[in-house]
């Protein structure tokens, strides 16, 4: 019986603190508990300019239920090779992994400016009904 009531302690926390990022939509929390809270679409992509021997990833968190841009991470490597070695169709959290990691390392360039202007750009075409419809290939 112990058993039962320690989950129920852990499933009860766990909603306390979904509460706290769904301001209090008790509903929202209770799916975010559960892990069927899907009001986050991330966009993956890399890019490369092989005459200014520059590459990178890019991870765009949309919020397509509330309509903003939660975050957006990119790395630019002064070569070309995060290009070849990276694959968009992995999992989002992989090529956070992988994109932290090229981060911290000797050929990463500030990206800054970069992530600024694509905020921007994201704001000024209106990306939110492409990626609630998923139409991510076309962005």
């Amino acid at each position: 019986m112990s058993k039962q009531y320690e989950a129920m302690g852990e499933k009860a926390r766990k909603i306390e603190t979904a509460l706290k990022f769904t301001g209090g939509d008790m509903e929202k929390a209770k799916l975010m508990a559960s892990g069927k809270l899907q009001d986050v679409v991330v966009i993956k992509g890399k890019f490369v300019d092989p005459q200014k021997n520059i590459s990178g990833i890019l991870l765009a968190f949309v919020n397509i239920i509330d309509e903003y841009i939660s975050a957006i991470r990119t790395v630019q490597s002064s070569t070309t090779g995060v290009y070849t070695i990276i694959r968009v169709f992995d999992d989002w959290k992989f090529l956070y992994n992988n994109l932290m990691a090229y981060e911290s390392g000797p050929d990463a360039i500030d990206s800054t400016k970069l992530n600024q202007d694509l905020l921007e750009s994201f704001i000024r075409i209106d990306i939110f009904p492409d990626v609630q419809s998923m139409n991510l290939d076309y962005l």
